[in-house]
């Protein structure tokens, strides 16, 4: 009876679960540090053999066009971004306050 309590109890079911899990690290371990070595390899054969294709020019940024001789620049329109400052009127006298 008590060997089936102990055998049943999450205790031991952790104990279990522990000592599997120690016996497959190595395994683990050294296929997780393959796949970085073929990850590290795969990165520095790319780094050396840089492609053959040539890199393609960008395009050229856009420039300003002059004005065409027969119609005059338009005027620039009026600054809509921020309001016009408001003039505030003092609040007191700055002689009177002392």
């Amino acid at each position: 009876m008590v060997a089936a309590k102990i055998v049943t109890s999450d205790g031991w079911k952790i104990f279990q679960q522990t000592s599997r899990e120690l016996r497959t690290l190595p395994h683990k371990l050294m296929r997780e540090a393959n796949e970085e070595l073929e990850q590290i390899g795969q990165e520095v054969r790319n780094a050396s053999n840089p492609t053959s294709q040539p890199v393609s020019p960008s395009k050229p940024l856009p420039r300003s066009q002059p004005y065409p001789a027969d119609s005059p620049p338009t005027k620039p329109s009026e600054n809509r971004i921020a309001p016009e400052p408001e003039k505030k009127a003092p609040e007191s006298d700055p002689q009177n306050n002392a």
